[in-house]
């Protein structure tokens, strides 16, 4: 939603000046055409440089951007840090956006933002005494519709952006108040023309251009100047020419300034400026499908990180441990730097995305280690003995003998804030407390799977990916349901156990062209091209017009990397197909078939998967991708009556029109009408197009690294070319359809639930145990963690049906529980202090109370 413009004011007298705001700045791309290691050298360049002029020209005010430069700085070069400290109290260096970088500001997660602000402001108000109040991402390409709520928790009420440019999104003034679905408004300026300026010759043009648009709509404006991109900032040339223009031309009322000070005088306008409730998009439509690879990092790394945090700190409500607030705020800080514009939007050179990989192996590995420390503690204090009754001297006879009908333990992790019922793969041929003898001839190690009151589970024995020998070959397959944050233990039986698991319809026809439950059936397509049909029993609808999960391959030859000067990609020059269709597994857990199509030198593999008793469509995709400039589309054309569609953002979600324009998601984008519709989730994907009731996932490109329209050649390298591997999920739904259900459906599909295998012990811990209760499907928590200050804990809660909502809360260890209200589409975080005797409080992302 976008209200009227501001209109043009009153002419002004001839003699009221002009006024325009200098802002010296430096844009810094820590890394593009280059590696970080230059961008650190481009930082100390820029720095010094900057603190000279400082010393030559006593008006000079100087701005730039980025807590993770300040870092560098102090770490490295500590007289240079404290010669910034003291510009700063005196008020002529302005550290500005209180963000690590400046992101992408449409792949990263909610969360993502949050760490953002939480680390850089606390380092900002550390060693400068500030708070940041003014966000500014001048460089990145687009910027999330929830943005606003986002910094005004993060101590941010002013934004300063420069694309999308006037002719990319019209109608939004340079000046307006920014507001997200939630309610929450920031003051946003757009800098016209351009973020940065190096010719003193052409500085005079653009002085009139602006002071321009300010004389029309009555309103002050900043300019901005200085060199930018690879550092450099404000030249002597440039000081030179504006102090001439100060001394000579006072009419046009020049005054060296920063953004915070432009805003909060600007705040004496906010009352006649325009209200935008919208996105602001779209400046390169290529960036949210290009470098799959880094993508696929920086969701792996943002998941892992948070149920990892979310996992330890239930081991340490739990047992009492310690937990990993250092180690994960350096994780962190590794992937924010990665999420800098230029390097998660694929527009980097190649070495870019090596030193990426490192930087995200660091932290996966960080948060793997920190999440199996807090699995392992948890699953040995379980009481999986359970033998309290017997003499303790034959205690060490039953572990041996009497247990072996008992099994061998197996304790699953949950660390989403809601149930889930998940499929689970266990290999009981490795892992085993007692092995009787098993005949040579029999592949199958498992014969049966209870859960913790001893009631048998259906099992389904599935291809493990081990090819050594017989050992391991297979693994047994069953449905596991799991508490909210928090665990179950099943028990692995290698002899049968009394009672049968519920029956459940499950059916896959031999050819392998038919998988049907209760929820739906499907039809495939004999020639593995996609999906014919999708009848959704529940509401006695079939879901699809045509072909779905069909490959299309778009030219994309006239495209740059970043897609510049484009609103689409549509155009198809082939399909694949003249495949074929192979039944993989066949059982009354799970079917898959597998659907392996061509098209030029590529092949698409996509094995589709469906459970019994679950209504969802699992698609497991493997590309082998040998095409350049070209782009790999999966289309999915729905049976709808004047459709609508919803997508994803971070820490929300937005209504879009069908148009075809290629947009920015997160992990789903649903498409319905008042009968139902389909919900697409994804566990790698970040850009669709929607037409006609037919939706587009973008999932890679063979575009050439960093070419913005240059010379290509035959040492040209291009990215996504090989093996790539992705998921979807197929949600078909009635009319009652919510955004909470789909970002339920898609916390899942983007979670691990990590197993331990387990002996017999006795321990304080039942065999089921659950850490948090949220009373409201509308709510979801995002967060568990340690305060920051080490007195507490934060959780972080979010309103996701875009309505409001009433819930308690319960964290029955510690015996909290309390009631809270939620606007559409709220953050709220909450502290829960270690004093049992304090109340628990509001805090906003800074970990500051409201």
């Amino acid at each position: 939603m976008i209200d009227q413009a501001l209109p043009d004011a009153a002419p002004r007298q001839e003699n009221q000046p002009a006024e325009l705001h200098l802002i010296g700045s430096s844009h810094i791309d820590p890394v593009w055409l280059w590696p970080w290691t230059d961008g650190f050298s481009e930082v100390k360049a820029t720095f010094q440089a900057a603190l000279d002029r400082l010393d030559e020209y006593p008006g000079f005010v100087f701005t730039c951007a980025g807590a993770a430069y300040y870092q560098w700085i102090e770490e490295n070069f500590p007289d240079m840090f404290e010669r910034i400290r003291l510009a700063v109290r005196q008020g002529r260096w302005v550290p500005v956006n209180g963000w690590m970088i400046q992101p992408d500001c449409n792949i990263p997660c909610g969360e993502s933002f949050a760490r953002q602000g939480l680390y850089a402001q606390r380092f900002y108000l550390d060693r400068f005494g500030l708070i940041c109040d003014t966000g500014y991402n001048v460089d990145s390409f687009g910027h999330n519709g929830m943005l606003p709520q986002i910094l005004k928790l993060s101590g941010m009420r002013h934004y300063v952006f420069s694309r999308p440019s006037e002719q990319e999104k019209p109608g939004v003034d340079n000046l307006f108040c920014w507001q997200s679905l939630d309610g929450s408004q920031v003051l946003a300026y757009r800098i016209p023309f351009a973020y940065n300026h190096e010719d003193p010759a052409t500085l005079p043009d653009k002085i009139a251009k602006v002071a321009a648009i300010g004389q029309r709509h009555a309103l002050p404006m900043m300019l901005f100047y200085g060199v930018g991109n690879h550092g450099g900032g404000p030249t002597i040339a440039l000081l030179d020419k504006i102090e001439s223009l100060r001394a000579h031309h006072p009419e046009l009322n020049l005054r060296y300034s920063s953004p915070p000070q432009y805003m909060r005088e600007a705040h004496a306008h906010a009352d006649r400026l325009q209200v935008v409730q919208d996105d602001l998009q779209y400046h390169a439509i290529g960036c949210y499908s290009a470098m799959l690879k880094v993508k696929q990092q920086n969701r792996r790394a943002e998941q892992r990180l948070l149920a990892g945090e979310r996992l330890d700190t239930l081991a340490h409500v739990l047992l009492g441990t310690k937990p990993h607030t250092a180690r994960l705020q350096q994780a962190w800080h590794r992937v924010l730097f990665n999420q800098f514009h230029d390097i998660l939007a694929g527009c980097s050179l190649p070495a870019a995305y090596d030193d990426a990989a490192e930087s995200y192996g660091y932290a996966l590995q960080t948060a793997a280690e920190i999440q199996n420390q807090a699995v392992q503690r948890i699953a040995w204090q379980i009481d999986t003995l359970g033998y309290d009754q017997l003499p303790r001297s034959k205690e060490a006879d039953w572990k041996l003998w009497g247990l072996a009908g008992k099994g061998t333990p197996v304790v699953l992790f949950n660390p989403l804030s809601f149930p889930v019922t998940v499929p689970v793969e266990v290999c009981g041929d490795l892992h085993s407390v007692v092995r009787p003898e098993k005949r040579d001839d029999d592949p199958h190690d498992l014969l049966a799977v209870t859960d913790a009151n001893g009631r048998p589970q259906a099992i389904q024995q599935v291809r493990s990916t081990i090819t050594n020998g017989k050992t391991g070959r297979f693994n047994t397959l069953f449905l596991a349901e799991l508490p909210a944050l928090g665990y179950a233990t099943y028990w692995l039986h290698k002899e049968k156990r009394p009672g049968s698991p519920p029956a459940a319809q499950l059916a896959v026809s031999a050819d392998g062209t038919r998988l049907e439950n209760r929820f739906v059936a499907l039809r495939l397509s004999p020639d593995g091209s996609g999906i014919s049909d999708l009848f959704d029993k529940q509401t006695g609808q079939e879901r699809l017009s045509g072909l779905a999960a069909a490959g299309l391959v778009i030219d994309e030859t006239h495209s740059d990397t970043w897609g510049h000067g484009l609103s689409e990609d549509r155009d198809v020059i082939g399909r694949f197909g003249q495949g074929s269709l192979t039944l993989l597994e066949q059982g009354p857990v799970r079917g898959v078939v597998r659907l392996t199509s061509y098209w030029g030198q590529s092949r698409l593999e996509q094995d589709i998967c469906l459970v019994a008793d679950q209504p969802d469509i699992e698609v497991r995709i493997r590309v082998f991708w040998q095409e350049r400039h070209r782009m790999l589309k999966l289309e999915f054309p729905l049976a709808l009556e004047g459709g609508r569609t919803c997508a994803e953002i971070p820490y929300g979600h937005i209504e879009r029109p069908m148009d075809g324009k290629e947009k920015p998601i997160q992990q789903w984008v649903d498409a319905r009408d008042t009968t139902g519709g389909l919900t697409l989730l994804n566990d790698s994907t970040y850009a669709c197009d929607v037409l006609d009731n037919t939706v587009r996932l973008t999932l890679l490109r063979g575009a050439a690294f960093a070419d913005h329209y240059g010379e290509r050649d035959g040492q040209s390298l291009y990215m996504d070319q090989g093996e790539s591997a992705l998921r979807l999920v197929l949600c078909p739904h009635g009319s009652d359809w919510r955004p909470a259900w789909a970002v339920r459906k898609a916390r899942q599909l983007n979670s691990h639930f990590p197993l331990v295998y387990e002996t017999y012990h006795k321990g304080p811990l039942a065999q089921t145990g659950s850490g948090l209760e949220i009373g409201s499907e509308q709510v979801v928590m995002s967060v568990l963690k340690r305060a920051e200050d080490g007195d507490g804990l934060v959780l972080r809660c979010m309103e996701c049906a875009g309505k409001a909502a009433e819930t308690t809360i319960r964290l029955p260890q510690l015996e909290r529980q309390w009631t809270a209200s939620f606007d559409p589409c709220q953050i709220r975080t909450f502290f829960i202090p270690d004093d049992p005797g304090l109340p628990v409080r509001d805090l906003n992302l800074l970990e500051q109370a409201l």
